[in-house]
């Protein structure tokens, strides 16, 4: 007899004889279980699939460590998203592969296609290569096939509407030929086969299984059926080559990128670090842009190698947010206290402005936490979505949803799921960050505002004093109106028209569209620029500060004496201008002078007149020839037919407007809480007439030309007239006054007399039909008329200024035709002395009025009778 161990060898032996399942015959009752078709649901059309080359591994070739079923088991049982795995699975059910086919569509409209496969030898039984445990558990026919598909198996496809109800779906199922298309390019050779039977040697550890799924489809009548070249990939997509190209780009690309956002990182760590150790606010703050900037680098460039770091670099500019901010408010808070005890009306203000600077922080800090919630509960409905529309499924077509570029994501759909709760952490972190500091702002501005109390007693006592002084001028107002009841009115209440002096020239202020508030071309304008007591405070402290309120005067002498300070900041090389400016409801009263919100637009720019360099405003009136030499000298360089240039480009819908006397918004304009919100109201509601459209500044800052820049022009040029000088004996150029206009008259002269006498009447008074109502007293005025002065052009004088630069046209023969005018003004006959005894008689001294090239005051002449 055989041993016992002699049998078992033997019994060894002929199991190990024993053919395996992808080698048997297809006959008989084996031939009735293998399917003769194999269905898979899917959402790319036919089209898309054709030009891939069939089904294809999301990435491929599928890294070797995927190539355990048991791995592809374990997406199926748990996993959300497009999964990486070398196996395409299929079923031997049309109803299963279409139920497949309507739950993972990755759109909300349209169709999924069901696609109807020939099987083959590297599809294989699912259900018979997994354990026994697996097998209970799961969809009964079902198939994977190894490495791919090809599109020259798919037999056909059935359209099917995303959505279809069930009773759709009974009548697809009772007879789905009717729906069927079949595929031109399908292989008819492929018809002899059938699928593998179980395949338990790839349901192993990751690396066995690579190395057996090899020896799978190495065997003959295996992968050779579908091409199979003795490695994966199993086959490639027609535009592989191109492809692998831009992959190769992009992987050097996303190297790259990782290096640079370690660097940006190491940068964001630095900038922190020195936002620890520094007590300078403006630095503290200037590294928290660094940082800022610093981390969207290290952002933009985080892939698989570089997420830790962009995560600690995103952790570390949320800690710099909070440490900037808080010294910042704390250096705020110890500048206010300190300030406070000071006890005067200065230091008071900016006591009170330091209190509202820790309010901008708040204000800061608060947009940017908004903005971090809502990227936070992007994330969330990202998270929702992915539990609610597709669990436990693979899909490939499902597209990423997220919420921000500024995140940082998985590097593949293989782990989106689990990327979804770290960047919410992270989102979080930076969250709490900001809550804390916010917290520590507000304890901190409630200590600040208790410890200026003295600065706000201070303040508001200031302030009953100057409501006591605008009643008391009320007061008087109202007695003079009440006295001139009984006289004829000559004036509205409200003026029709202000004045506006300027260092910019006519030509460049219509470049830039009008006049700019000097707060325009600021980044970060602060608090005080929207406020009308900053404003009001600048004459008074004699600060010059940025704000949104353009200073404009009632009288052309205040505007002239104005333009002329602006001048000697500056330059003493060339003469400013005033403009004569229709009121628009924009413009608010403020003491004896105009607020104009906003800025100036140049179509409301009504005419203009240039003043010497270094006016005053003057006493009394010219007194003989010699200094109408003076004067006139620079009017027949311009040769200008009145006294004012008309504005050409004046739009004529501005004479229904005046200014704002809304007490209600001078007060909220004075003092609010809220200074940038209150602007915005009052020009919202008032704006509409110089064209604010909800957004500062007004004029488009781009083309703003500052005050430096034109001087700097204009101090490499001849500085031409553009109109008269205002202290001139001005009978024959401002008619209707009835007297001559002497200089101290022109200095007064109000939006009253530019509309009552018709300034502007050269070809039809812009003003007429304000006018018409007012008539002046008809006064004789003889003509004091000086001979006709040959003068060249203006433009073969002037230069003009264009946007390259600045252009230089000198003069022919510039001394010769001063001669020239100074000879013809000594023929003048002398002005009536009646005339000149009225002027004398208002006063009895005048101020020089010097002019370019003069430097020497010429005497004046004795006056005989």
């Amino acid at each position: 007899m055989l041993s016992r161990w002699t049998l078992l060898v033997l019994s060894c032996i002929s199991l190990l004889l024993w053919p395996n399942a992808a080698f048997a015959e297809v006959d008989g009752a084996a031939a009735k279980e293998q399917p003769f078709d194999l269905f898979r649901g899917d959402s790319r059309p036919p089209n898309v699939l054709k030009a891939e080359g069939g089904f294809l591994p999301s990435l491929n070739p599928v890294p070797a460590r995927l190539y355990s079923l048991i791995r592809h088991m374990g997406y199926r049982k748990g996993q959300y998203g497009r999964t990486i795995t070398p196996y395409i699975s299929t079923t031997k059910y049309l109803e299963t592969a279409i139920q497949y086919a309507q739950y993972s569509a990755s759109s909300a409209t349209g169709s999924t296609y069901v696609y109807r496969i020939s099987p083959t030898p590297h599809i294989f039984d699912t259900s018979q290569s997994v354990s026994l445990e697996i097998h209970k558990g799961m969809s009964k026919g079902v198939y994977d096939a190894l490495g791919g598909i090809l599109w020259q198996q798919v037999r056909g496809y059935y359209e099917i509407p995303l959505g279809a109800s069930k009773e759709v779906m009974r009548e697809i199922l009772a007879d789905p030929e009717k729906i069927y298309q079949p595929n031109p390019q399908y292989d008819t050779r492929f018809d002899e086969y059938r699928t593998s039977s179980g395949q338990p040697q790839l349901y192993v550890k990751s690396k066995e299984a690579y190395e057996n799924a090899k020896e799978f489809m190495s065997r003959p009548g295996v992968g050779d059926v579908v091409g199979w070249q003795g490695d994966f990939p199993l086959f490639q997509e027609p535009l592989h080559e191109q492809k692998a190209v831009k992959e190769e780009e992009a992987y050097e690309e996303a190297m790259e990128a990782a290096t640079q956002a370690k660097s940006a990182s190491k940068e964001t760590i630095k900038a922190l670090k020195a936002i620890q150790k520094t007590n300078n606010v403006a630095t503290a703050l200037a590294e928290v842009n660094k940082a800022s900037e610093a981390a969207k680098v290290s952002i933009a460039g985080a892939k698989k190698e570089a997420k830790k770091r962009s995560e600690r670099a995103r952790e570390a500019v949320a800690q710099a947010i909070q440490e900037a901010n808080r010294k910042a408010a704390r250096s705020y808070f110890e500048e206010a206290k300190s300030l406070d005890k000071a006890q005067t009306l200065e230091s008071a203000r900016k006591a009170i402005e330091k209190v509202r600077q820790i309010a901008d922080l708040k204000t800061t800090l608060k947009t940017k936490m908004s903005e971090m919630i809502s990227t936070i509960d992007k994330v969330h409905q990202a998270i929702r979505e992915e539990k609610e529309s597709r669990p436990a499924r693979i899909s490939y077509n499902v597209q990423e949803n997220i919420p921000s570029e500024d995140n940082v994501w998985a590097l593949n759909r293989e782990f989106y799921f689990e990327a979804l709760p770290n960047e919410l952490k992270v989102l979080q972190y930076g969250f709490d960050k900001m809550r804390d500091t916010m917290e520590f702002l507000s304890k901190l501005e409630a200590k600040a505002e208790a410890a200026t109390e003295t600065s706000r007693k201070i303040l508001e006592k200031e302030k009953a004093t100057a409501q006591e002084e605008v009643s008391d001028t009320s007061a008087e107002a109202a007695t003079v109106q009440d006295q001139a009841s009984t006289a004829p009115a000559t004036n509205a209440a409200l003026p029709n028209a202000v004045f506006y002096g300027d260092v910019l020239w006519p030509e460049e202020a219509k470049k830039q569209g009008g006049f700019h508030a000097t707060a325009d071309t600021m980044k970060n304008p602060k608090t005080a620029a929207f406020t009308l007591q900053a404003f009001a405070d600048s004459d008074k402290f004699k600060r010059n500060m940025q704000s949104y309120f353009v200073k404009a005067h009632q009288t052309f002498g205040e505007a002239a004496e104005e333009a002329a300070a602006k001048t000697a900041e500056l330059s003493k090389g060339f003469d400013p201008v005033v403009y004569t400016v229709h009121a628009t409801p924009n413009m608010v009263k403020v003491g004896k002078e105009i607020a104009v919100a906003g800025g100036i637009v140049w179509p409301q720019v009504m005419a203009w007149t240039q003043v010497p360099r270094d006016y005053a405003m003057p006493s009394d009136g010219v007194k003989g020839k010699e200094e109408l030499r003076e004067h006139f000298d620079k009017a027949y360089q311009a040769k200008p037919e009145r006294f004012l240039q008309k504005n050409e480009d004046y739009d004529a819908k501005f004479n229904e407007y005046t200014i704002n006397d809304s007490a209600e918004d001078q007060k909220s304009l004075m003092s609010s809480e809220q200074p940038r919100k209150t602007f915005t109201d009052f020009m919202t509601k008032h704006g509409a007439s110089v064209g604010f459209k909800g957004k500062l500044p007004l004029l488009e800052a781009s083309k703003a030309v500052t005050s430096k820049a034109s001087v700097a022009a204009k101090e490499r040029s001849h500085a031409v007239a553009v109109a008269l000088l205002p202290a001139v004996l001005a009978a024959n150029l401002i008619p209707g006054l009835g007297e001559i206009a002497d200089a101290a008259e022109i200095a007064a002269l109000t939006s009253e007399a530019v509309e009552t006498t018709e300034v502007l009447a050269e070809t039809g008074s812009i003003v007429a039909e304000k006018a018409a109502a007012v008539e002046a007293p008809a006064v004789e005025v003889p003509a004091v008329e000086a001979p006709a002065v040959e003068v060249p052009a203006m433009e073969d004088n002037a230069l003009t200024l264009e946007s390259s630069g600045t252009a230089e046209t000198t003069p022919l023969d510039e001394e010769s035709e001063a001669r020239a005018v100074e000879e013809q003004l000594s023929q003048a006959p002398e002005p009536p002395q009646g005339m000149v005894k009225d002027a004398l008689s208002k006063s009895s001294k005048t101020k020089s009025l010097r002019l370019p090239g003069r430097p020497q005051r010429v005497k004046e002449p004795a006056l005989t009778g």
